[in-house]
């Protein structure tokens, strides 16, 4: 699985993650992110974890990381396509989604930024 960064709009990326990350694929998504909100000159990043079937506390721990990472450079992150599923399993884990907008879609995340 790759990572591609989606340019959607003038300063607004996407990253929409399908399947699972693991340790490799972890640091692809890093790369990927941070080069390409450079190249885009991304001023919001959306992460669309509607294709992520199970999120782990593994994989919670490495999207956070690309979130300061992004918030580093001066990008605002947001996270969408949050299942039931992924909520119910980050609540049980104890992940804090603290101050990161969150939005069940891709849509309303998107809606969210253009206003």
């Amino acid at each position: 699985m790759s990572a591609p960064v989606i340019q959607v709009h003038k300063g607004i990326g996407v990253l929409p993650l399908i399947g699972t990350v693991d340790e490799i694929r972890a640091t692809l998504i890093m790369e990927k992110s941070l080069e390409q909100s450079s190249t885009y000159q991304l001023d919001h990043f959306v992460v669309d974890l509607s294709g992520v079937p199970v999120m782990d506390t593994f994989a919670a721990q490495n999207i956070f990381q690309i979130i300061h990472a992004l918030s580093l450079l001066g990008v605002n992150v947001t996270i969408s396509g949050v299942s039931p599923s992924i909520a119910q399993t980050v609540v049980q884990l104890g992940i804090e989604f603290g101050d990161i907008p969150t939005y069940s879609s891709l849509h309303m995340a998107l809606e969210s930024i253009h206003r």
